[in-house]
């Protein structure tokens, strides 16, 4: 792949936590949108990962004059280790996935991963552009190439999907960008990601907070059957024990004339 060497940035350039670097004389405007829309998503993905039960960084867009770097950092107020490990989640996600792993990095979930994907594919759409993209970690930097978006197909290959159900406690959930909620599988313990179909399904999530249900849906499975993920088509909560009858009241319920 052609690059447009007089553009490249270099470690003294780079003054933000996280960049985005785009270069080439074939940077179209449609590109620029779509890489920096896919690199945010990246980054808002790992920052809730990170951020899960606590405040979530918050972050500021640095873009300097006649430069092809785009950058953020965080507003201030945020613990200087959790906005690191969370910088250090996106270069190192990015690199694991470049080397071909199938194993999710940590805080690099699947949603992250679709983000980083979605970079690679602007660089592999068309071999031969000049164009290249590259990430930075502070002064550490990463070339985003098409051998990222194999890596991701090699990945999605290593999994099953089936429709189907999961029974657990629903314990967690989230509003923020794409709703969704969790539950512990009631034989297990299992903690499985449940995303949502419809946004109207949001009021059923919250009636069922800290109840048993079941979940219908396309579930995704690890080779060896084991559920990782489910996108929920419909949520049942289970009755209510208050609700049940006792013993005593279907033995009356059954019981029959002499």
């Amino acid at each position: 792949m052609a690059r447009g060497g007089s553009g490249l940035a270099t470690k003294a350039d780079i003054d933000a936590e996280i960049t985005l670097e785009l270069d080439g004389a074939d940077l179209t405007p449609d590109r620029f949108q779509q890489a920096v829309r896919a690199f945010f998503g990246m980054l808002e993905e790992v920052t809730k990962s990170v951020c899960q039960g606590k405040p979530r960084v918050e972050w500021r867009v640095q873009v300097k004059q006649s430069s092809n770097l785009i950058g953020v950092n965080p507003v201030p107020g945020f613990r200087p280790e959790t906005v690191g490990l969370i910088s250090s989640s996106v270069y190192s996600g990015i690199a694991s996935l470049g080397e071909d792993r199938v194993e999710y990095p940590p805080h690099f979930h699947e949603e992250a991963r679709r983000h980083a994907h979605e970079l690679a594919k602007i660089v592999a759409a068309k071999p031969g552009l000049d164009f290249s993209m590259r990430v930075w970690s502070k002064t550490e930097s990463l070339e985003i190439t098409d051998r990222l978006a194999a890596a991701e197909d090699l990945v999605n290959a290593q999994y099953v999907e089936d429709y189907g159900s999961i029974d657990g406690k629903l314990q967690a959930m989230s509003d923020r960008n794409n709703p969704q909620f969790f539950i512990y599988e009631t034989l297990s313990d299992r903690r499985i990601p449940c995303l949502l179909t419809k946004r109207e399904q949001w009021e059923a999530v919250t009636a069922s907070f800290r109840k048993r249900v079941e979940v219908y849906g396309l579930i995704r499975y690890t080779q060896d059957g084991v559920p990782i993920r489910i996108r929920v088509d419909e949520i049942v909560p289970f009755p209510d024990r208050k609700t049940i009858p006792d013993f005593s009241e279907v033995r009356g319920i059954l019981r029959v004339p002499d």
